[in-house]
């Protein structure tokens, strides 16, 4: 209904688990990672676990989609069933044929055993996952236990996936299942969004859809999360309330009373005007404490003899001397790579940071941690004061940036639209991006592949590359900017034919801490390289890990498993990586630098010089 006034191809906030909307956030990698890793390792159980609404069946679904050629699977749905429904289902679903008109326990285990034997002769494996597994009942779940009996004497014939809610952890810690928990070989625990994660899952969902403008407010990203507590689900459920609403008014812009409505529709009037953990006496206590703070202060205020009128500035101005000493904003411990920004200082001129005119995300109830709206503004006669020139305090300019307008920085030129910071990275392979294909999809036509990665400067340097990078503006739209090198206290970006290094702290303020590399794939490479993968790209890797180790082995097989598997798990331990053998697009790139393969790397910013 309101895509055509947003300038949509689609809605982009449908809660149907469309594939093409999939966002993977660094812990959905890693549960992906967890989840084939116990798909392709023989046995067991492995367990995924979430709240309502994480995305743990859209995880599941892309895991269908990654399953090696060799792999048969079945997927329960509805788990409310009985240990001889369950059985029959299990059959269903992977064709098993049985008397329908005698169905118990012993012949349905029978069938699936045969089948299973069959199976394995032919060189294939077999995965069972379901879904809501919380619902399963004790006895079915002991007699999934026993079908995990099933085997040879070399490997087991069946992989349980179960993938469900916080409860299912609980009910496996119960003496009567220890037995099952015992043969847990891979756990993993959904997480809800942060603020970064959720910021670009809207701008992924919204440019899926077909628009990169900056369509919500900072101040109601900030509430979304603090309601939505950052679950997926609730995202994509007020977003679309709230863009609907906004359709009804004839705004483009959603502001945070728009996302205070579309909350309290969604989640209840109760919840949604009421912050988490919030409880009516608090607020006589915060008077309180207020109406104390204020008391005390003004008995120190009619004490204390009056200075002079500017004297009062020194507080919210600093010299230029004191101005790196004076914390500016309130900053969420929970990202220690995203430090309040220091003042940047220029002669004559103390300028305050954009950070004082848009405050980060929050903390929310779960941190813990006070939040912070906004910082108080100096009355419009205080400010002129303090720009006008004095005798003891260099001259005061606050930056006001225009709505609309990016930050101050891009009077350089160093913001992109995404095409044109795409163009910038592949320059730095010697490859011209035409202008009218998409970046990733011409990357694949030259044997490399897009790497789309939420992490820190730390994460940034391990994988060694050029990357664009998501630049938040102070009107809060979206740019890009093309990294090529980064130093001690500075980040070296490229625009065109000239390049600029910024100050790190100006970097980290306007860094969302996701970005985008190009890499070198190998042969034939279609997803992660899992333990059993065959072909090309599997031999490959064989190849590299040979090299990485110095041995000469002439006759490297095509298939990676056996010793090469703990190989490649000490690389990644070695690499900081996580060591679960399982080859994925960072696992690659750490491995192409390690062994000099050929492309860009980043460069240190003191060795060129920078173009103003």
């Amino acid at each position: 209904m309101y895509a055509r006034h947003f300038r949509l191809k689609e809605a982009p906030f449908s809660i149907a688990p469309n594939p093409r909307f999939l966002f993977m956030s660094d812990q959905h990698r890693e549960a992906l990672a967890h989840l084939l890793y116990g798909i392709g390792h023989d046995g067991g159980f492995v367990l995924l676990t979430g709240e309502v609404g994480t995305g743990k069946t859209t995880l599941c679904r892309c895991l269908l989609e990654k399953v090696p050629g060799d792999t048969d699977v079945a997927f329960i749905i509805n788990p409310r069933l009985s240990v001889v429904d369950l059985l029959a289902n299990i059959c269903d679903e992977l064709g098993i044929s049985y008397d329908a008109e005698k169905l118990n326990n012993r012949l349905l285990v029978d069938a699936i055993n045969h089948y299973l034997l069959e199976r394995h002769a032919a060189g294939r494996h077999t995965v069972l996952v379901i879904d809501e597994a919380q619902n399963l009942d004790t006895d079915v779940l002991e007699q999934l236990r026993l079908l995990t009996n099933l085997e040879t004497d070399e490997k087991k014939l069946l992989q349980i996936i179960l993938l469900g809610q916080p409860e299912l952890q609980d009910k496996l810690n119960t003496p009567e299942l220890r037995q099952l928990s015992q043969r847990v070989t891979a756990r993993y625990h959904l997480q809800a969004l942060n603020y970064a994660d959720m910021q670009a899952y809207i701008r992924h969902r919204l440019s899926v859809a077909g628009s990169d403008q900056a369509i919500f407010a900072p101040s109601a990203l900030r509430f979304l999360h603090r309601q939505s507590k950052g679950i997926p689900r609730l995202i994509n459920l007020i977003c679309d309330r709230a863009m609907l609403g906004a359709f009804a008014q004839g705004v483009a812009r959603i502001e945070r009373s728009m996302i205070r409505q579309a909350a309290r529709e969604v989640l209840g009037e109760q919840t949604a005007t009421s912050s988490p953990g919030f409880r009516p006496g608090m607020a006589w206590a915060v008077a309180g404490m207020l109406l104390l703070a204020v008391a005390s202060w003004s008995f120190g205020r009619w004490m204390t003899p009056q200075a002079d009128p500017i004297a009062p500035l020194a507080t919210s101005a600093p010299s230029a001397n004191e101005a790196a000493d004076v914390p500016v904003a309130t900053r969420d411990t929970s990202l220690p790579e995203r430090q309040a920004a220091e003042p940047v200082t220029q002669p004559g001129t103390v300028t305050v940071v954009a950070s004082l005119q848009e405050p980060p995300a929050p903390a929310t109830a779960d941190d813990g941690a006070a939040t912070t709206e906004a910082l108080p503004a100096a009355s419009e006669a205080a400010q002129a004061e303090a720009a006008a020139p004095a005798e003891p305090v260099a001259p005061i300019s606050v930056p006001q940036t225009p709505t609309g307008a990016p930050p101050a920085p891009v009077e350089g030129g160093f913001l992109h639209d995404y095409h044109g910071a795409f163009r910038d990275l592949f320059s730095t392979w010697d490859i011209r991006l035409p202008d009218d294909i998409e970046p990733c999809d011409f990357a694949s036509s030259k044997g490399l592949a897009c790497q789309r990665i939420s992490g820190d400067l730390g994460r940034l340097r391990l994988l060694d590359r050029p990357a664009v990078i998501d630049w938040h503006r102070d009107d809060g739209g979206m740019s890009y900017i093309t990294v090529i090198a980064l130093d001690g206290d500075s980040v070296r970006v490229v625009a065109g034919e000239k390049t600029f290094d910024l100050p790190l702290t100006q970097f980290r303020q306007h860094w969302l801490d996701r970005f985008t590399i190009l890499w070198r794939t190998p042969p034939a490479y279609r997803s992660d390289i899992v333990p059993g993968t065959a072909g090309p790209s599997a031999k490959w890797l064989n190849q590299r890990l040979a090299r990485l180790d110095g041995s000469a082995e002439s006759d490297i097989s095509g298939i990676y498993d056996g010793t090469w598997v703990p190989r490649l798990r000490r690389f990644q331990r070695d690499a900081g990586l996580l060591a679960d053998g399982v080859a994925g697009a960072q696992t690659l790139i750490r491995l192409n630098t390690e062994l000099n393969e050929p492309g860009p790397r980043l460069i240190r910013a003191s060795q060129t010089a920078a173009v103003r």
